[in-house]
């Protein structure tokens, strides 16, 4: 009769997004056993797309601690476009544009400032979010991809998180980086309800092609709107 063994792990990773992939990679490059596990797949859509300087930052003190120099391209735009993807784009400023219905947009209702001493990016979060996956795997993580976690067990042997098809999956330690999804969360009622910062915005998002620069005629100002990130 043949054995089935139980795969074990030192960390076992709920979500394979960016967030998740990140800590899968930095860890395997440091030899910790690793399992990815996510109910989707790579390339998938994601939205977060513009960074700060603080983000770069750590992203390249991230790779520097670690030394998972892959993760330190995503600081750079030039790097991104060179060894990542084409399809990001370049971010120089915050902007703003405020506009009067029936009128067209006034310079003096615009706000722009820099970034920074450097350029940020504007990621496109499919190509950026399969990239450092890979990078996890390479480095030796364990990918479950279109796989769900069921629930987790936390015990004084560690962690068993019990897949839907009724696998069973140990580890020493669990991460959940399933961000709004997040199994923990639902599992342990983390979390508020109402919560207490409630409100009523909207947030609408799309991706799309051959759309105009916002260039307005006579602006005043150093950068080109396009190339910020920009708020009407």
């Amino acid at each position: 009769m043949a054995m089935h063994m139980t795969p074990t792990y030192d960390v076992a990773v709920l979500g394979a997004g960016l967030a998740g992939s990140l800590i899968g990679a930095l860890l395997a490059r440091q030899g910790v056993s690793v399992a990815l596990i996510d109910p989707g797949t790579h390339p998938r859509f994601a939205i977060g797309e513009s960074t700060i300087p603080h983000t770069s930052l750590l992203l390249s003190l991230l790779a520097l601690e670690y030394d998972v120099p892959e993760i330190d391209h995503l600081a750079y735009p030039d790097r991104i476009a060179a060894y990542v993807t084409s399809t990001c784009g370049i971010k120089r400023a915050f902007g703003f544009a405020y506009h009067t219905p029936g009128h067209p947009f006034e310079p003096a209702h615009g706000l722009q400032f820099g970034t920074s001493s450097k350029d940020e990016n504007h990621f496109f979060r499919q190509d950026i979010d399969a990239f450092v996956f890979y990078t996890a795997v390479r480095y030796g993580a364990d990918a479950y991809l279109s796989t769900r976690a069921r629930s987790v067990h936390i015990d004084r042997q560690g962690v068993r998180v019990d897949l839907e098809d009724g696998t069973p999956i140990r580890s020493r330690y669990v991460v959940d980086a399933g961000g709004y999804r997040s199994l923990l969360a639902r599992q342990f009622d983390l979390r508020r309800d109402p919560p207490p910062l409630r409100h009523h915005a909207r947030t609408l998002f799309t991706h799309m092609i051959g759309v105009r620069p916002f260039t307005p005629p006579g602006h005043p100002f150093t950068l080109s709107w396009h190339e910020n990130t920009l708020h009407h």
